[in-house]
């Protein structure tokens, strides 16, 4: 009998405690359900993943790695196929969507791209380099506002991304906030000391500002990028263009033929070879360089314009007018481009063309002196001086004192129609 007792007892104490068990896993399970239940009443469910990832075939992860091996071989449009055949075999990888959207944004192809990013992210929301790259193709695309918060995303997942803070740089350059941009790439080089690219790009930031003091720096900037990497043939260029700025035209030379020499086929570098050559008055040169610059990279405008100049001061007009439409049509926001337009419209007796043209300058840069000044006059060989003298009065009455002094000397001295200013 106290063997039965015992017994018993000891059954009794497992029906106790099964019988707490299965309460407290009803109970569980009640609340989850709750949980749930209120979570789709308030449209917030996330997307229910496998506790343990989706095996990827050795063949799909084969076919990824040779997809991302060419793109870094600067072959996207030649890994697209095998991007795609690794995606075809392992759709959930994220890695894989990443690579393929990858190579259709380095071949320009960004409609394409960025569909497929969204699903590598969707795969992987902590992907922080498909939320880099979708921010390339974003921005590839003209979204820049998208791209920014893209890369935000990225490096709000990884803080320590570098690259991610040299993109967002570039697009906040683009979005005409400088303060912004070189904080993003003081950042970008304190993550990385190596980061060539960004110290090309913050000295780029900087020489945009024409300041002396910035240019200076932006100078030294480019020498640290030649220091991390002394064949860095963009940062040789780069300093090339600030040097002219500075009007320093032999160091201008010698440093785009740094560049040409690390790579021939490098289209800036022929392109501030000309306008260092433009600069020393050495036009047959400078006119041999822009165009091998053209021939390189033919759509864009900037070179046309130097070619305009260069054809200009070789008394090309014919030449000189072809080359500034071109460029103008390329980019119709090219204020030097449509400026020098005008001028040329107001020498062939087409002054309702140049007010045209003019206006678009003044709508891109209302701060452009020049493009005001031959405003005015374009509107006085068009018949409306009271137009014209009204843009000089305006720029008199301005906060800018050189300005102001040279429209009140238009104002004074010339009642009826005065000669176009001269592009440079």
């Amino acid at each position: 009998m106290r063997h039965l007792r015992v017994f018993f007892t000891r059954s009794a104490r497992s029906v106790a405690v099964v019988r707490s068990t299965t309460a407290t896993f009803f109970s569980f399970t009640f609340v989850f359900l709750a949980l749930l239940s209120r979570s789709l009443a308030a449209g917030q469910t996330q997307q229910i993943r496998p506790a343990v990832p989706l095996a990827v075939p050795p063949a799909a992860r084969a076919a990824s790695d040779a997809c991302y091996a060419l793109i870094a071989q600067h072959q996207p449009e030649q890994a697209i196929p095998t991007c795609r055949e690794a995606v075809r075999l392992a759709p959930h990888f994220a890695e894989s969507q990443k690579n393929l959207g990858l190579a259709l944004t380095d071949s320009g192809r960004h409609e394409e791209a960025i569909p497929v990013l969204r699903e590598a992210i969707r795969l992987d929301p902590n992907f922080d380099k498909a939320h880099n790259v979708l921010g390339k193709a974003l921005f590839g695309k003209g979204q820049l506002p998208e791209a920014i918060a893209a890369y935000r995303e990225a490096i709000r997942i990884n803080p320590g991304y570098d690259k991610a803070y040299n993109n967002l740089g570039i697009v906040l350059r683009n979005s005409n906030q400088p303060d912004a941009a070189i904080a993003a790439f003081r950042k970008a080089i304190s993550l990385n000391e190596r980061f060539d690219m960004a110290y090309v790009n913050l000295g780029n930031a900087l020489r945009e500002t024409k300041q002396p003091k910035q240019v200076d720096e932006a100078i030294a900037l480019y020498r640290e990028a030649l220091r991390v990497n002394p064949r860095y043939d963009t940062a040789h260029h780069e300093m090339a263009w600030a040097y002219h700025l500075l009007k320093k035209e032999d160091e201008a030379f010698a440093h785009s033929k740094a560049a040409l020499r690390i790579n021939p086929l490098n289209p800036d570098a022929h392109h501030t070879l000309a306008s260092a050559l433009l600069g020393k008055e050495q036009y047959p040169a400078a006119l041999a360089a822009e165009r091998e610059a053209i021939r390189l990279k033919p759509n864009y405008a900037g070179y046309h314009n130097t070619l305009g100049l260069i054809l200009k001061n070789l008394e090309d007009g014919e030449g000189a007018f072809a080359a500034f439409k071109e460029a103008v049509r390329l980019d119709p926001r090219h204020v030097r481009a449509l400026y020098s337009l005008g001028y040329y419209h107001m020498l062939r007796k087409e002054p309702e063309l140049a007010v045209a043209v003019l206006l678009q300058a003044a709508k891109v840069d209302p701060a452009d002196v020049e493009v005001q000044i031959n405003l005015g006059i374009a509107l006085l060989q068009a018949g409306k001086k009271a137009e014209g003298r009204a843009v000089w009065a305006k720029l008199a009455a301005g906060s800018n004192k050189s300005a102001a002094a040279r429209a009140e000397k238009y104002l004074a001295d010339y009642p009826e129609q005065p000669v176009p200013n001269n592009p440079k």
